[in-house]
């Protein structure tokens, strides 16, 4: 079966992990140039109909309540990370997991 995953959030990346263990043929499209959707913080305006986080956002959650349960974050993660530890938090799931090969960056799906 082939399956089709839009964005590198949280979610997404999550799916496509999901989508490979059970051995089915994925494919993610992201409009961006890497992952991690909403929390990765870019200066520039985003375009119309994409958003970021602040520079200075945080998480409201522990780590602890908010971690994939087969991928912890590191352990000099603060206790409520940060954009940047999130971005790069999600990112190593998405490298470990082998799901990184089957996204395809600066697509719109329309």
């Amino acid at each position: 079966m082939r399956v089709t995953v839009i964005g590198t959030g949280c979610t997404g990346v999550a799916a496509v992990k999901a989508c490979l263990e059970e051995g089915l043929d994925v494919v993610c499209f992201e409009r961006a140039s890497n992952c991690g959707g909403l929390w990765w913080y870019r200066e520039e305006t985003p375009e119309p109909g994409t958003g970021t986080v602040m520079h200075m956002t945080v998480a409201n959650t522990s780590k602890e309540m908010s971690w994939y349960s087969d991928f912890p974050p590191d352990k000099d993660a603060p206790w409520y990370m940060t954009h940047w530890h999130l971005l790069r938090y999600i990112r190593g799931y998405a490298d470990h997991f082998g799901v990184t090969p089957k996204i395809r960056f600066n697509y719109e799906v329309l």
